[in-house]
């Protein structure tokens, strides 16, 4: 078993259920996911509605898998590591799900995570609105995540700087948010700066119970990769 180098894929031909299993195990732990899932987190439905939502990004707004696979006898046997690069026009929100998938969501994580997910997404689409509007069209970097027994490897640092010089080459910025102190400092390692901070208040309970979540909106010029 060996790590390849950082691969690309996008559209419907893409394994999205591979690259959902990553983010729902690494995000287990995350704050925002926790405030969100409460004891759900990192349970199957989490990664259910991962396959959902990474399906038709990576399908229709669109965006580009960045993955780190883990290679067996040279073959993919999966992936330690994944980030996605979303091209955006505006800073506008996605198009609102249909009826039929919000009550697939509200039956399937119960009223309590639709609501509390509902309640996030509208606030980092708003933070999003308000901290890119300026700058046209834009890259976003979204769902960082690397397995946990393989991180302090730098995967992360190789998905960004994979993702970053796709940008650089087209010379656009690139917008993100995030939830914590310590991917704060690392994005603000690559050079973006935090344009604004929103609490989402705390954890209420279990894993995590009384941490404050906070968000925040980051943001890095157009870099030319010429």
């Amino acid at each position: 078993m060996g790590l390849g180098a950082v691969a690309l894929y996008s559209g419907p031909s893409a394994p999205a259920s591979s690259l959902a299993s990553v983010i729902a195990q690494a995000f287990a732990s995350y704050e925002p996911w926790v405030w969100s899932f409460g004891d759900y987190a990192g349970a199957p439905r989490s990664s259910w509605l991962l396959d959902r939502q990474i399906g038709s990004m990576l399908e229709q707004r669109p965006a580009v898998a960045h993955a780190v696979p883990v290679k067996c006898d040279g073959d993919e046997a999966g992936f330690a590591a994944v980030g996605f690069l979303v091209r955006c026009t505006d800073a506008s929100a996605p198009p609102s799900p249909s009826l039929a998938e919000k009550l697939t969501l509200l039956w399937t994580l119960g009223p309590r995570c639709a609501l509390k997910l509902n309640e996030f997404n509208h606030a980092v689409h708003e933070l999003h609105a308000a901290d890119a509007a300026d700058v046209g069209e834009h890259f976003m970097v979204s769902l960082v995540g690397v397995l946990p027994h393989m991180q302090g490897r730098g995967l992360a640092r190789q998905l960004m700087e994979s993702m970053l010089a796709t940008a650089d080459r087209e010379n656009m910025p690139v917008y993100l948010f995030t939830g914590n102190d310590r991917n704060e400092a690392m994005y603000t390692r690559f050079g973006f700066t935090t344009r604004s901070r929103r609490s989402m208040g705390p954890i209420v309970a279990g894993h995590g119970s009384g941490t404050e979540v906070v968000v925040r909106s980051m943001l890095r010029p157009a870099v030319s990769g010429i």
